[in-house]
């Protein structure tokens, strides 16, 4: 016997579908409650596909805005460079050049220098790239 979180009943065995990788191997919701949260979701990724792909500019914005930060493989070879040396020891962290605080960023003058970075507290790592785009 099986308890379904979703229907708050206890069931057979049977009534699961298979999953090998949990200690019992059955997944955690009945058959009927599981097929009840697939339909919902589908309802859900529809409504999500429409705005998507139709004429909601909000959405299209919001999601260009994510992609475009992505969009420059120059920044993230820099950003993914940083972040591996760091991580294995060839880069240090130091403190805020402007504050001493020790939750730093690193902060790319120029991302054909890679490792040429300065070490920036969040509130002024902000400060300096909204005078930038200032």
């Amino acid at each position: 016997m099986k308890y379904c979180p979703d229907c708050k009943i206890i069931k057979d065995p049977d009534d699961f579908y298979k999953a090998p990788p949990k200690k019992d191997g059955l997944r955690s919701y009945c058959k009927l409650c599981s097929l009840k949260r697939n339909k919902e979701y589908m309802v859900y990724y529809r409504e999500y596909s429409k705005k998507r792909y139709s004429g909601d500019k909000e959405f299209r914005n919001r999601r260009k805005e994510s992609a475009k930060k992505w969009a420059t493989p120059e920044k993230n070879r820099a950003h993914q460079l940083v972040y591996s040396w760091v991580k294995i020891g060839r880069l240090t962290r130091g403190l805020c050049e402007i504050c001493s605080s020790t939750k730093v960023q690193a902060h790319h003058s120029d991302y054909k220098k890679p490792l040429d970075v300065k070490w920036l507290c969040p509130s002024h790592h902000r400060n300096i790239h909204i005078s930038i785009n200032n």
